[in-house]
């Protein structure tokens, strides 16, 4: 579950946010070049006021900015425990089939072990071939 962005919560995840772009980017002018080149007009102190979290851009510009530098919204407010929470379940999920498939051996090796057993599934398999070719 996500918590509740309170203003003050959304004004930090804005400022780190920026900053990491920032960070990505090396410098507030590396940010202005990259938008004027795709026409977006904007200045130093406006990337600053992002950074400082005084003010921020639109939308369309913040998730450009985010796939520009490679910075992600989602980690900033999800934070590494939503990351590590993911990959504990999957952790978890791997653990369980590879158990299924130890079991699964183990059954099957106990089957193959009863000669009855082994004798009902050849039969088995005989009638299917048989009605399979008549």
């Amino acid at each position: 579950m996500v918590e509740d962005l309170g203003p003050k919560k959304f004004a930090r995840v804005g400022r780190e946010y920026f900053e990491r772009i920032e960070r990505s980017a090396g410098t507030r002018k590396a940010i202005v070049a990259a938008l004027r080149a795709v026409g977006y007009s904007v200045s130093e102190q406006a990337v600053g006021a992002w950074v400082r979290g005084e003010s921020e851009p639109d939308l369309a510009v913040t998730a450009w900015l985010g796939e520009r530098f490679g910075v992600s919204f989602d980690e900033v407010v999800l934070g590494r425990r939503f990351q590590d929470a993911i990959s504990d379940q999957l952790q978890d999920q791997a653990k369980r089939i590879q158990d299924l498939e130890t079991t699964q051996d183990h059954l099957l090796a106990w089957a193959m072990s009863d000669s009855k057993f082994v004798e009902a599934i050849r039969r088995r398999d005989e009638r299917r071939r048989e009605e399979a070719a008549g």
